[in-house]
């Protein structure tokens, strides 16, 4: 789910925005990216490695909330 965003913006007139940008799964862009880097056969912003890194803190993320438990990465 997107998260709410105000920006105060100073100055004479104080006005309140709150942008909505086009939401999608961080997940799948980051993907995305990386096929479509190998497919141009370039280098992708992250590795392979850096990606499963992502993949496991949230696997420990949802380990620590469902055993009620802290757990420590190590990278």
């Amino acid at each position: 789910m997107p998260a709410e965003v105000v920006v105060y913006e100073a100055g004479n007139i104080q006005k309140v925005e709150m942008p909505y940008l086009n939401w999608t799964w961080s997940f799948k862009n980051e993907a995305q990216h990386f096929v479509d880097a190998i497919l141009r056969d370039e280098n992708p912003r992250t590795n392979g490695k850096d990606s499963l890194k992502d993949v496991i803190a949230m696997e420990e993320i949802y380990r620590s909330f469902t055993e009620d438990r802290k757990r420590i990465l190590d990278f």
